[in-house]
């Protein structure tokens, strides 16, 4: 069978879209697909476009979101639609604009993270927009889950989001967690040797790993950090990947920078702070899912974040990781570190985070899943 996948970006390249784009198709791949990719990229804005935004923004009546003009969207499926081979059997897509506006007979499935409406006013970029680009938004949205034969997501919350407020079938959508962007190649035997290792160690070794300091909650795992020093024990926060982090921190927080995944090195160095830490920390205020999550839990390394958006379903309490309240303080997360480090309730989590991973958050057991579902379409 043969499967054309259409991207807004070159579905080759990890660092595009947290490389969800390139393991969702290599997922397709390992299920015995053909796989046709082809990818087209959104037209620039004009000048005229960009002179009505900023007037726009200066009447107070909020932002226009380019990417979600019908015309650029539809222009866009054009172009994608005349570079398409007739003779595939299933148009498959990693976002659901693209089939806005593509004319086919031939069954059409994506697989996301979000809908438009959940994402409105939850992270930066969907935020303070204008009602003519909300519009927009949902138009294009409730297009693409009519048009579609099969709509995948990663939550149940993005789930429910499509059904809810876009009023679609539920029987044409399905849950199924992303996997880990991160290849590893350690046996079970090795990372239950790297968790009795670690039962013993002195100091506990925080991980935070994100682009986006404020709504990743940065500062909270600063606090949670700064608790457990001031409780007697030991602790260091190293963080990953931030853009502008702020230059005054403490001694405790390691700023490692931005580490590449597409390198040897990069790779070894993001394997060795994952099987080093004791717990992966990531308190967001906003999140559609965290592929971080499964990448913690694939060294068995358990989660510790908030009960928001997508996160419940990467991270299951006392599976693999613990949930707080958004509105928590972080003694609560202090306190619950300080509980189980070191402790048998630590290595029994630990475990079960790894568990979670090979049984639920990994790409063979979602392209199983894809694979079963295309089938009955």
């Amino acid at each position: 069978m043969k499967i054309t996948y259409l991207t807004t970006y070159d579905s080759e390249n990890i660092e595009n879209w947290s490389g969800l784009g390139y393991y969702i198709k290599l997922a397709l791949k390992n299920q015995g697909y053909d796989i046709e990719a082809i990818h087209a990229e959104l037209k620039n804005e004009n000048n005229l476009y960009k002179s009505i935004k900023i007037l726009s923004r200066i009447l107070g009546k909020g932002r226009l979101d380019w990417n979600r003009e019908p015309f650029v969207i539809k222009d866009y499926c054009h172009i994608l639609m005349k570079q398409t081979s007739k003779n595939t059997d299933i148009f498959f897509s990693p976002g659901s604009p693209v089939f806005s506006f593509f004319e086919t007979e031939k069954p059409k499935v994506f697989y996301t993270d979000a809908t438009f409406g959940g994402m409105l006013d939850l992270y930066p970029s969907f935020s303070q927009l204008s009602q003519h680009a909300i519009n927009n938004g949902n138009f294009l949205e409730q297009l693409a889950l009519d048009n579609c034969s099969l709509a995948l997501y990663a939550s149940e919350w993005a789930a429910n989001t499509a059904i809810k407020k876009y009023n679609i079938n539920q029987e044409k959508v399905k849950v199924i967690p992303f996997g880990a962007n991160l290849e590893n190649k350690f046996t079970f035997f090795e990372i239950k040797d790297s968790i009795k290792k670690k039962l013993n160690d002195k100091v506990c070794r925080l991980l935070f790993i994100g682009v986006e300091w404020e709504r990743k909650g940065g500062e909270k795992a600063v606090q949670v950090a700064k608790l457990l020093n001031e409780m007697g024990l030991r602790t260091e926060l190293y963080v990953v990947g931030v853009k502008n982090l702020p230059s005054e921190q403490p001694e405790y927080v390691k700023n490692i920078g931005f580490i590449s995944k597409r390198t040897v090195n990069g790779y070894l160095q993001i394997v060795k702070l994952y099987i080093e830490s004791h717990f992966f920390i990531m308190p967001s205020m906003a999140e559609a899912f965290g592929v971080v999550f499964s990448e913690a839990s694939s060294f068995g390394v358990p989660s510790i974040s908030h009960d928001i958006g997508g996160i419940p379903s990467a991270v299951y309490n006392n599976i693999n990781g613990k949930l707080f309240k958004i509105d928590s303080e972080a003694e609560q997360m202090a306190q619950y570190v300080f509980n189980v480090f070191g402790t048998s309730e630590y290595e029994k989590l630990s475990l079960s985070s790894y568990n979670t991973y090979k049984t639920l958050l990994n790409w063979e057991v979602a392209g199983s899943k894809i694979n079963n579902y295309l089938k009955e379409i």
